[in-house]
């Protein structure tokens, strides 16, 4: 019995000494395919709403919540919408503050997810990049990072594009 025992447990170490050495290493697969999301956001909130938790006046605490239209930047159709929410961390001064902004973009071929810190500043100087941190359907387990343009003129109005660099896309 205890013959028999240990064949099996030699044969089952044996198998899996053969299928480990069929298995190529992980760095010769295909790196995932990425793909470029280019789109123009005018800047002319659909909804907006800033909510003064703080003290009165912009302070740490404060939230504001939006939902804005995207449009494809080349036929200045409306392709989705961006919902977000962000929060002030610290207020720095002459209407400048260190915030947290979670955001969707909601597509017809799924949803991003993005989130990242950054002063106002800083922001509207299209720097630093926000991480895309998830996605559904066409971008779900989406990874990348989100940037702006700001200060851009497409479809008669100004606005910002917004490049989203995401990958693995199915």
């Amino acid at each position: 019995m205890r013959r028999v025992a240990v064949l099996i447990m030699v044969v089952v170490a044996m198998s899996a000494v053969v299928m480990l050495g069929t298995a190529g290493p992980v760095g010769s697969q295909a790196p995932a395919e990425r793909q470029t999301v280019t789109l123009f956001d005018p800047r002319g909130s659909q909804y907006e709403k800033d909510i003064d938790t703080g003290r009165k006046g912009f302070s740490p605490g404060d939230e504001f919540i939006f939902i804005e239209n995207q449009l494809d930047p080349e036929t200045c159709e409306k392709v989705g919408k961006l919902v977000g929410h962000g929060q002030v961390v610290k207020f720095i001064g002459d209407n400048d503050g260190l915030a947290t902004i979670d955001a969707t973009i909601d597509l017809n071929a799924g949803k991003i997810m993005a989130y990242g810190a950054t002063k106002f500043s800083e922001f509207e100087a299209g720097e630093p990049p926000f991480a895309v941190i998830g996605g559904t359907e066409l971008y779900r387990d989406a990874s990348g990072e989100v940037s702006f343009e700001e200060g851009v003129t497409l479809c008669d109005k100004k606005g910002s594009l917004t490049i989203i660099d995401v990958g693995p896309v199915r």
